[in-house]
């Protein structure tokens, strides 16, 4: 059997299509930066603690912050590991 690991969620909605989804916690495959996406209408933000409607980018030309070794459209779903050590709580996240 074949398990995936759980999607992470900030717990608000998307400031750019609200009340739409909670945004989704994707972390770079190559250095773990931690970003977010919105699952309803795929705006991105390529730092999760900055989710305003200003700092929205499109997640297919956006690299990652950190390292440039990836699109934000390429990101997988954060670990909880990976959260913790981009500084967010449990309580921020879902």
């Amino acid at each position: 059997m074949k398990t995936r690991p759980p999607l992470w969620h900030l717990g608000r909605p998307c400031p750019s299509c609200a009340p739409g989804e909670a945004l989704a916690l994707v972390a770079c495959p190559a250095c773990g930066h931690v970003a977010a996406l919105c699952e309803d209408c795929g705006a991105g933000w390529s730092h999760a603690a900055t989710t305003t409607p200003e700092a929205v980018t499109d997640p297919e030309g956006t690299s990652c912050p950190n390292c440039g070794e990836a699109t934000l459209a390429d990101f997988p779903p954060a670990t909880a590991n990976q959260l913790a050590a981009a500084g967010l709580a449990p309580g921020e996240y879902e």
